[in-house]
This record gives structure tokens, sequence and C-alpha cells, in this order.
């Protein structure tokens, strides 16, 4: 197997030669044999290779060294039967749902979950809300000990009793509770992006580090993974979005895909900002996250908005008093989060000039992609589409003396947009700021026009109004 991006060039050769092994013969006499064969020598070489390094936005390096690997699939001698070593996809799916600690655990009828999950799944009408109803009785009262696991550590009575267990401990549990109750359910084996790709065409079981459950419930697929405490249901970690993986049914190990492109981040921010006789400006600021930063949100503050917002002031270029802040659906895993709060400031009686960014805290403080050239791909964790709105009135006393100018850049045609729309009347500034980018893949070769892009961002987000005293 070939992987990397590098040039290796390959030769041949072939010679025909004799082998003498002695076998073991115990209690007797070792028998000699003598095999006559072919030995087919290749060598590969590959040369000017760089160094290969940490970037952002790259899943695991393993995947892009330059490397060839080797794998036993067969043995046959001469005169004998082909003995296969590789096994292929159907034998694996097999092997694994015979496995005491894998899928012979979840296919037993676990008749010691009747009482408990009377009360898990309480008054709930459809398959979907008794599946929602285990799922979260799963994630909040199960401790994860190892996020990448594929058999269980003990019983799945024990990762029950206990509440803690693996990955695999967690989502085997759920996968079991699921079935007791009448719903399709599937475990299904992937690999985290740090542990690297799997292989679409070979059954190889190390290239796997993670076990998830799968539900059909009414010709609906809804992926689930029980593991930590802020998931939300039908939603996987961005780390699982690694391309290739396996339902695992007692029939076949199915293919799926989990690609990061099919995941788009969504985030609205809105802030108003108009005169006050008593602060002098104030405003209003609303922005509700995507899931993945809601996630993150959650994953931070651990439930407690407190620590969050003692960052606002410290964020923003100019003294601000905040009031009314809060987080909305905080503790609603499946909810976006929505950050809001008011806020007031007052320009000094000696600023004869203001200069103010429109993007506040929230644009772009500098290019994330650092390095001049890049050998290998950039791999987001998802697609975005980010828009960000102001609406301020004009400080009174000021006038809007230099705005900045509004532009419209597409990248690569249909990939990716970003628009800085500003405009302004006597007493009034409205300013629009959208990015966009439609896919988190991009080739080695889009690297230096995406770097383009972002460091253009970056300029324009950080371009300031200015207002001078009239």
């Amino acid at each position: 197997m070939n992987q990397g991006y590098m040039q290796i060039d390959r030769t041949t050769s072939s010679y025909s030669t004799t082998f003498r092994v002695s076998i073991p013969g115990g209690a007797d006499k070792d028998e000699q044999v003598t095999m006559n064969g072919t030995v087919n020598s290749t060598r590969w070489v590959a040369k000017n290779i760089p160094a290969m390094k940490e970037e952002n936005f790259t899943s695991s390096l393993q995947n892009y060294v330059s490397r060839v690997e080797f794998q036993l699939s067969a043995i046959q001698y001469e005169g004998g039967l082909r003995h296969d070593m590789m096994g292929n996809w159907q034998l694996f799916g097999k092997k694994l749902m015979e496995d005491e600690s894998f899928g012979s655990a979840i296919a037993k009828n676990n008749n010691w979950l009747d009482n408990d999950l009377k009360n898990v799944i309480g008054g709930a009408g459809s398959k979907l809300a008794i599946a929602q109803k285990i799922f979260a009785y799963v994630r909040d009262n199960s401790t994860c000990t190892s996020h990448s696991s594929l058999y269980l550590g003990g019983s799945l009575k024990d990762a029950y009793t206990k509440h803690s267990g693996s990955v695999a401990d967690i989502n085997l549990l759920l996968v079991a509770m699921l079935k007791h109750e009448g719903i399709a359910a599937d475990p299904v084996l992937l690999s985290t992006k740090t542990h690297g790709f799997t292989n679409e065409i070979y059954p190889l079981i190390d290239r796997f580090n993670y076990v998830i459950c799968r539900a059909e419930i009414d010709g609906v697929s809804y992926n689930l993974d029980a593991s930590n405490p802020y998931n939300g249901f039908d939603h996987l970690p961005s780390y699982c979005y690694n391309g290739h993986a396996r339902v695992i049914t007692k029939d076949m190990a199915m293919p799926v895909y989990f690609e990061a492109d099919s995941l788009i981040e969504r985030k609205t921010t809105t802030v108003f900002i108009s005169n006050d006789e008593k602060e002098g400006m104030a405003g209003s600021f609303k922005s509700q996250l995507g899931y993945y930063e809601s996630h993150n949100l959650r994953e931070k503050l651990k439930g407690s908005a407190k620590e969050y917002l003692k960052d606002i002031k410290s964020g923003n270029s100019f003294e601000l008093k905040v009031a009314e802040a809060g987080i909305d659906s905080l503790k609603i895993p499946e909810m976006p989060a929505l950050v809001h709060y008011d806020f007031s400031f007052k320009p000094s009686a000696d600023d004869n000039i203001i200069y103010f960014n429109p993007m506040l805290a929230e644009g772009y403080k500098e290019n994330p992609f650092k390095s001049a050239n890049r050998q290998y791909p950039v791999e987001m964790a998802y697609a975005f589409d980010e828009t960000y709105v102001l609406n301020m009135e004009i400080p009174k006393g000021y006038v809007a003396e230099e705005i900045p100018k509004s532009v419209k850049v597409a990248f690569n045609e249909d990939e990716g947009a970003f628009e800085y729309l500003v405009q302004k009347s006597e007493d009034n500034i409205q300013f629009r700021a959208r990015v966009r980018l439609n896919k988190a893949t991009f080739t080695p070769e889009d690297y230096s026009s995406l770097r383009d892009f972002f460091g253009f961002i970056v300029k324009k987000e950080n371009e300031q109004i200015v207002l001078k005293k009239k």
C-alpha cells in the first residue's frame, strides 16, 4: 500500500534460488526439506523529501508521510491450498459480532435492564422519543475513562452499574439498551482524526479506535455518541468526521462515510448601538453560535456562564460597561447557544477623533495559515457560514469622517465568499460582514489562494471607522 504526496520510484528484479528448511521432529530427528523458488526483489527510493511539520487544520501528519506498507495477504505452498491471511469485510464483521467483548454482549437479552429501562423511558410515546430518552440517560449518567477503545473492558452490566467506562463500553451499552426496547441499533467502528485514516480495501482492525451507535427509526439513521456530556442527540464530535467507517452487523461490516464537508457551522451576530443621554452610547449584542462552537463553549464553561462573561470587557478595544449578560440554552446540548448582553460606553470629552472597529471583538485577528506553502491538504473541522450585522447611530457631536470601502470577494468561484458592506447616512452607520466556506477540505494546490483569502479578510476586518468631533 502506497501513501503520501512524494514521488517514490520503484525498481524490481527476480532470481531463482534454493531454500533449505529444517522441520523440528520433536523426539524424532528433524526433517530437512529443500525447496526451489523465485525471489522477487523490489526497491523503493524517494529523493529530496522536505520535512513534515505541524500546521493548523491537519487531522494527523501520519496520513501524509510518504511510505510503503505491507500486509500479508495469503500463504500458498507448491501443490497446497491457498490460506487467506487477510480475510474480508464480511468475515471481519462476523468475527466481531461473535466476540464476547463486542457483538456477543449486545446480542443477548440483557433482561437485567427490564425494570430500570421502564423508569428511563417514562411516558415516551414514540420510538424516537424512547431513543432520545435512553441516549440522554446514558450520556448524563456515564463518565468516559478513555476515548480510544474498541472492546468492552468488562461486562455491559459492569459499565451500567459503575456508570463509567471507555467509549466502547458506553456506546455498546447504548446499543444494547436501544435493542432492548425494540429499536434497530448497531455499533459503528471508526477512526478519529488524530488516529489516522482507515483502509477501505483491507479489514485492518488496528486502523480503528472508536465506537459509536447507529439507530434506525422510521427509515432515518441517527448517529449517536454518549461518551461526552455535551454531545447532542444525532450529533457526533467533529473528530469523528474522518471519512471511511464500518457499521458492524451480524452479516456484514457495511461501509459508511463521515465527511467534514457534510458539516456546516452557522453563526449569526447582531449588534445595535444608539445614543443614550445618560451613558453616552448604549447597545445590545446577540450571537447565536453554531453547534460545535456551542459544544466547545459548554465544555469550557461546564454549565456556568460566569467565566465567559468576564472576558467580554477584555475582548474589546475600549472600555465597556456590561449588563444583562447571559447565555441561553447553555445546558441543552441539542440547541445552539445564544450569547447576549447589553453594554454602554462613553467617548471621552477630549476625544476629537474616535477610531472604531465595527467588528468589535468578533473579527479575524490573524491569518490561521502561517506557512508560505504546504505539501498536504487543509482539513478544517467543518464548512461554515458566519454573518455579523451592526446598526449604529453616530455619537452626538461627531461625524463619520472616514469609513472602510465595501467589497465582495469570491473564493474559487463557488467554494466560498467574503462580503464586507458599509454604508452611512448623516446619523447612522450600517455594516454587514459575512465569511462563508462551502467545504472543509482543500487540496495543497488550493493552499496559496486560501491563505491569500484569509489574509485579505484579516486586513479588512481590522479596518477602522474614523469618527471626528464636529
